[in-house]
């Protein structure tokens, strides 16, 4: 019964009008995606309106979310699924943004944990994921990376 609900509510989602601006971000920041065919340029708008709207969405680090950001990521996350059987990444419920490279605390021990081996030392990540928990993406680097490749393939 809930799937019947979720259906509705994609389908009315994507039946919405892709808003121009998005566009205009998904043109400057993805680069393949004036590869594309029409019809697949208008099926991954629908999936990162969806995509958009299903997760949850948060800051950290004092960087504000923009449409730039979350249509950016969502973009490129959507490319991936782009004409393949998928569910619109169930399993990823929050995507936390970082504005800079950030190291996360070392893990510790718990009460009745061994260790053969020594725990992971702190070192910076320029993104993470966990299984069923959250998405880190790391803005700064990824603007960087992907910005510099469109400006050398692109131009």
């Amino acid at each position: 019964m809930f799937g019947w609900f979720r259906q509705r509510r994609r389908k009315k989602l994507t039946q919405a009008v892709f808003p121009s601006a998005w566009e205009e971000i998904t043109r400057r920041n993805v680069a393949h995606y004036c590869m594309l065919e029409d019809a697949e340029r208008a099926h991954l708008r629908a999936l990162i309106q969806v995509f958009i709207a299903e997760k949850n969405w948060e800051g950290a680090g004092g960087l504000e979310l923009d449409d730039e950001i979350r249509v950016t990521i969502s973009a490129q996350a959507c490319l991936l699924i782009l004409g393949l059987p998928h569910n619109y990444y169930q399993n990823v419920q929050s995507i936390i943004v970082y504005p800079s490279t950030v190291v996360p605390p070392q893990r510790k021990l718990g009460s009745f944990e061994n260790t053969i081996a020594p725990l992971d030392v702190e070192r910076p990540i320029l993104g993470q994921a966990f299984l069923q928990g959250p998405v880190i993406i790391i803005w700064d680097a990824w603007r960087s990376s992907s910005g510099a490749w469109s400006q050398r393939h692109l131009s």
